[in-house]
């Protein structure tokens, strides 16, 4: 019996998978150091309660999974 080996994705698919992933980790970065920013300003003077906090982050990689999606749906349906 043969055996088959399993396809693989295509290099530009994996690609533009990496270059989503890149933009996707600038874009985090960027709003997790102003999630920490607020929370360290807006914690002296007691604005901030945890739960705020705690749904800020998650809201941020909810919005990171959609951008995440969108970029890579663009960059394979131009073929950048």
């Amino acid at each position: 019996m043969e055996k088959y080996k399993k396809e693989s994705l295509d290099e530009l698919a994996e690609r533009n998978l990496k270059r989503a992933d890149s933009i996707c980790l600038k874009i985090i970065v960027a709003a997790m150091t102003g999630i920490a920013w607020a929370c360290v300003i807006m914690g002296h003077i007691h604005n901030f309660d945890t739960a705020v906090i705690g749904w800020a982050i998650v809201l941020c990689i909810l919005a990171l999974a959609v951008i995440r999606t969108i970029l890579f749906f663009l960059f394979d349906s131009t073929g950048l």
